[in-house]
Formats: structure tokens, sequence, C-alpha cells
């Protein structure tokens, strides 16, 4: 098996223990994510609006990412235990990786 499959089967294998940890806990507070990502993530992301002036532009905003249409929970939910290497690892419990990615579906639009 190469190193990259086995990378690939650990992320999908740790976004389904994920998700079945994420449910463990109580509802998801869209808000709260929201006050979180502004504390946390403003540095390089514009948490709200396309742009923001802590922002960096070469780093997609949570608008942005919320209209991909492959954005899902799961997915976020692997890019937040699984951050890609420019992100700083933050340490987050289970209910504010919830209530992130609620905030962060909140910004999809609505078909």
């Amino acid at each position: 098996m190469t190193l990259q499959l086995s990378a690939i089967l650990l992320a999908a294998c740790l976004t389904l223990a994920s998700e079945t940890a994420l449910a463990q806990v109580g509802p998801p507070d869209a808000q709260n994510g929201g006050a979180l990502a502004e504390r946390l993530c403003a540095t390089c992301h514009a948490v709200s609006g396309e742009a923001g002036a802590r922002s960096r532009p070469d780093v997609p905003g949570f608008t942005a990412i919320a209209r991909s249409p492959d954005t899902t929970p799961e997915r976020l939910a692997g890019a937040i235990i699984l951050p890609h290497p420019a992100m700083p690892g933050i340490a987050l419990t289970r209910a504010e990786i919830r209530d992130i990615i609620a905030y962060i579906m909140s910004l999809k639009p609505q078909n």
C-alpha cells in the first residue's frame, strides 16, 4: 500500500471516528462557532464576508469554503482534525469543532 493511500485511509477513518465522537456532544452552536472563528481563525481566514483586514489573500475565506459544492460537515471536520500543513495546530474540543463547522455551514447558500 502506498504512503498516499495509507494517508487517505487514515484521514477517512479519522473523519468517521470524528463523526461518531462529535455526535456525542450537544447540538452545535453556530453563533459560538462564529465567535470562536473570529478569535482563532481570523488571522488567516476571512471569517465573515469575503475579505477581512486580518485575512491572508492566499487563504480562502469561510464564505468561499462554505460555498464550495464539496463542502460538507464531514469534510470540514476532517480538515480541522487533520489540518493542512500551513494551518496551525489549535487544540479544540469536540463541541468547539461542531460549533465552528455549524458556523461555516450557516454561510452556505440555501437552495
